[in-house]
């Protein structure tokens, strides 16, 4: 279940103008077509994040962010932009979950939330980009 919540998070981030990432994609084993849009998805919105970052769902994100950190160690920066997309993305919903809706992350989790909050910067994304490459 706690792969589908991703799936369908992600799902609503591209429905909502967020650009598709096939890194991102592939790591979360998405598929385009698998979900139609629901008003329950956004009503059932605070649940899915709640589920995302339960017990049962530890770890989910941590291994994502994990993969993600790997794929950007082996690119040049300027290749990585998709990579660090896809990073954004999960510090967004990292951020969207403790801000927002008042979960409880991993601790590493809430590290890079905190620490990257502004993946919108070239200079955070360099960042990143060289804490990877360590």
């Amino acid at each position: 279940m706690c792969e589908i919540t991703m799936q369908i998070i992600y799902f609503l981030f591209v429905r909502q103008g967020g650009r598709r990432l096939s890194v991102l994609e592939s790591c979360i084993n998405y598929v385009d077509g698998t979900f139609v849009f629901s008003e329950d998805f956004l009503r059932n919105e605070p649940a899915m994040y709640e589920e995302l970052f339960s017990l049962e769902c530890k770890g989910q994100v941590l291994v994502l962010l994990e993969k993600l950190m790997a794929e950007m160690k082996v690119l040049r920066f300027e290749e990585s932009g998709e990579v660090l997309d896809g990073l954004e993305f999960v510090q967004n919903v990292g951020a969207t979950a403790l801000w927002r809706f008042n979960c409880k992350l991993d601790s590493e989790v809430e590290s890079f939330v905190r620490e990257f909050d502004r993946l919108d910067v070239v200079e955070e994304r360099e960042r990143l980009y060289l804490l990877a490459q360590a």
